[in-house]
């Protein structure tokens, strides 16, 4: 049986957008879902960094400068881990070493689905 890689505290269930506010966030990987998950959390007024390993194209660039979103391209230096919480697009395995980082550092690390459903109506 595979451990699940993710820690999640609390569970997500007790996440409020209220809370959203005053946090501290960092979307791991910089592709469509990646931008989309950072400027939604942007949006609740969390203070977001996006880290993206490769190269983000120029209309990217754009938008999260736009959505007030600091980020870094070229790989994923230590301020990908000053965060209160991590989120990890569908495409970073979590294999992949900011990943693993995060959890040693004992950081929550939550999926953008996840993320996605706090923002849903019950």
């Amino acid at each position: 049986m595979i451990a699940n890689p993710y820690t999640l505290k609390p569970p997500a269930e007790n996440m409020t957008l209220d809370a959203l506010q005053d946090s501290r966030v960092t979307v791991v990987g910089g592709a469509r879902s990646g931008i989309a998950v950072a400027r939604l959390l942007r949006s609740a007024g969390a203070t977001v960094f996006l880290s993206e390993h490769g190269v983000l194209a120029d209309e990217r660039v754009r938008i999260l400068r736009e959505a007030n979103v600091s980020f870094e391209t070229g790989g994923h230096t230590g301020q990908a881990l000053e965060a209160d919480f991590v989120v990890v697009s569908p495409g970073v395995p979590t294999t992949a070493e900011v990943v693993q980082r995060a959890i040693r550092r004992a950081l929550p690390v939550y999926s953008e689905v996840e993320v996605a459903s706090w923002f849903c109506l019950a």
